[in-house]
Parts: C-alpha cells; structure tokens; sequence
C-alpha cells in the first residue's frame, strides 16, 4: 500500500491512486520524497522501489502494534527519521494491501502507516495506492532495483501504455525501449531527433516563445498521435524540459480527442506531470482552440 502528499490537490482530500499515479509521481524530483518500505528485510533485499528505505517489522516475535513505540523506531532509523524535512512526500508501500477504515492497529503495515497519518503536515495530502509492490513491479519492473541506485527520471503517463509527456532526456534510448515507445513527437526546435531509424517522428521546430505559432501543429499532431493509436503504437511527446512546448500539444490532442474544455485538461494533464507550465502565447492558443473546438461541436449538434 502506498501514500503520497501532494500539494496540487484540496490539502484536506484522501484519495487512492494506482499504478499510473505512482510511476508519475516517482518521476519528480528525487530529493522530494522520502519512499518507505515496511516489508521484510528479505523481500526488501530481492528488490524495491528506487531509493526506498527499509523499515521492517521489529523482531519476529508477536508484538502490539497498538503499543509499540513506532515514533522512537523511526528516529532511530537515520534516513527514515529525515521524512518531515519541509515539503517533502512521504510514500509507503508493503507487499499487502490496507484498509484505514478501523481504527485497530494490528499489523505492522498499519502502525507504520496510523504513524505517517497522525504526524503528517497539515499541507500533505494521502493517497492510497490500490495495488501492492508485486503489481506495481510486474507494469514498472524499470523501477525496481535491488541495491540503492540513483533513478532516472521517466517521462510522465498521461494516458495508460500509450501517451507520455516529458523533457530531452526521456529521448533516452533504454527509457523508450522501457516504456515501448514506437512514435516520438519532438517539439523542441533546440533538440535533434536522436532515433529516426528507429522510431517515427513528428518535428515541430518550436521555439518557447509566447509569440511562437505552436497551434499551427494541433491538428497535425493530433492526427500523427491517433495514427499511432490505431497501429496500437505509444507515442512519447517531449520538448526541452517537459513543460511549456510539449504540454502545450499534449493539451490540444486531449481537448479534441477527450472532448474536454481546456481548464479541464490543463488540470488533468498536471495531475500526470505536475511541473507543467505553457506560457502565456500558448495558453491563449488553446483557449482559442478550445473556442474552435466549441463551435464545431455546437455545429454537430445543429445538424
């Protein structure tokens, strides 16, 4: 069972995240979360999250975990005890799955966790991932590991084992072999296509500027991507960095395809990949799309 804080979301909500959710959120920033794993240090030792610190059940005699002293196990644990450091998430995840619909502290994975919840900052938020490390193994086995290694950062999911969001560096060639690329669209007019023979490639030759015509390759885009779609291809979009450019087009395709207003899918997109940013020209432009979108569909409805 997994937990994470994230200040995107209402800061008073508990919610359940799956897989997807996980493998986006491992792809921030390393240094700001700190992952818990309250497995067996068996099990720990076979494999677990990138950068995960082990924190197994004390001893194998039967223990009340309603009595255990879980606070002075944590600051006795040097890299566990620095979980509170300012603005930092917290995951933990076990090889079963929890409930926190009781108030019984019978487990150790229940005492870790009734730990985490009752000292958490005001401004974190919980979310129960719905799997267990095994699952989570099974879809992301790139993001196992058995010794303490430092991660790469993956492009974001958006859509499920199709559509990926992300900066230079997910042009990677292990990374894209990882996730089963087959379509790449480069946005970024700075960064060469480094696998033409490889991969099929949509360039946009874009500049981050808020004066750059970037709507001019919606609809290519949007055709490129749902070509790959029906070939049941994965398509990686990327720019530079992973935030303006990209997000941008990834933006459109989703309004048109999803047939969702553009607020609506700014937010879901930075709910996958929660560093993007379009710049001021490029919001316009998808507000103006969204206005196309709009009346195409009220044209539809009149016919």
């Amino acid at each position: 069972m997994f937990f994470r804080e994230s200040s995107i979301i209402d800061s008073t909500a508990n919610d359940e995240i799956d897989s997807m959710a996980l493998f986006n959120l491992l792809q921030e920033f390393p240094n700001n979360k700190v992952i818990i794993d309250c497995r067996d240090t068996e099990s720990f030792s076979k494999g677990h999250i990138r950068l995960a610190i082990n924190t197994p059940p004390p001893g194998s005699s039967p223990i009340d975990y309603s009595l255990f002293d879980i606070d002075k196990y944590i600051k006795e644990n040097y890299e566990a005890s620095f979980w509170n450091t300012a603005h930092r998430k917290v995951i933990v995840y076990s090889d079963k799955a929890l409930s926190l619909n009781t108030d019984i502290i019978d487990t150790w994975e229940k005492c870790v966790l009734q730990y985490f919840i009752s000292n958490k900052k005001k401004t974190n938020v919980l979310y129960t991932f719905t799997g267990d490390f095994e699952s989570f193994q099974r879809e992301y086995p790139f993001m196992v590991a058995k010794f303490k290694i430092t991660p790469e950062l993956y492009p974001s999911e958006v859509i499920k084992d199709f559509l990926y969001l992300g900066g230079e560096t997910a042009q990677c060639l292990n990374k894209l072999k990882s996730l089963k690329i087959t379509h790449i669209v480069n946005m970024a007019s700075e960064v060469q296509d480094s696998y033409t023979h490889l991969y099929k490639y949509y360039r946009a030759d874009v500049d981050d500027r808020v004066s750059a015509n970037i709507d001019e390759h919606f609809q290519p885009i949007i055709k490129f991507i749902e070509e790959a779609k029906q070939s049941n291809g994965r398509v990686l979009v990327h720019c530079q960095v992973g935030i303006s450019r990209s997000a941008s087009v990834v933006i459109a395709y989703l309004m048109k395809t999803m047939d969702t207003p553009y607020f609506d899918t700014y937010k879901f997109v930075k709910s996958k990949r929660c560093i993007i940013q379009p710049n001021p020209g490029f919001v316009r432009r998808l507000k103006a799309f969204d206005e196309e979108l709009t009346k195409e569909r009220k044209k539809k409805l009149n016919t």
